[in-house]
């Protein structure tokens, strides 16, 4: 943004995350662009962390312990990690139909959805297409 011309800071907040303060008026054509690159390097970024072998199973048990504290069983195939299996698994085991929406008033929720973000690296498909590393 800066190259571009415009006001803008990048700083960390609080709970220690990157963001980018703009100063008025910034063009809306450079955020967009900008935005765009932001996003592609970060998701190339975790890309190149998505573990493999035991990496993943030391992950995946990790995982584990986590669901394990609000009393759920992790169902996860690290050949085949499907996240929205997971998520099935753990509304059928807390007796939520799919789209009922009071799973959202039970703090066990919010405990199974920081611990899936929190290993959102067992998961490759939510990084949309992954390169192949044979053509570096």
């Amino acid at each position: 943004m800066i190259e571009r011309g415009n006001d803008a800071i990048l700083e960390k907040d609080r709970w220690g995350y990157w963001g980018l303060s703009l100063g008025e008026p910034f063009s809306d054509a450079d955020y967009e662009e900008c935005t765009t690159i932001s996003i592609e390097v970060d998701r190339l970024y975790w890309v190149e962390r998505i573990p493999e072998g035991a990496e993943r199973l030391e992950l995946a048990e990790s995982l584990a312990e986590c669901f394990r504290s609000v009393e759920i069983e992790l169902v996860y195939n690290p050949d085949n990690p499907d996240q929205a299996a997971v998520f099935r698994s753990v509304w059928v085991q807390l007796g939520y139909a799919l789209d009922d929406r009071r799973r959202f008033d039970d703090p066990k929720f919010w405990v199974i959805n920081d611990c899936m973000l929190t290993h959102t690296l067992l998961f490759p498909a939510v990084f949309g297409d992954i390169p192949d590393s044979s053509e570096n």
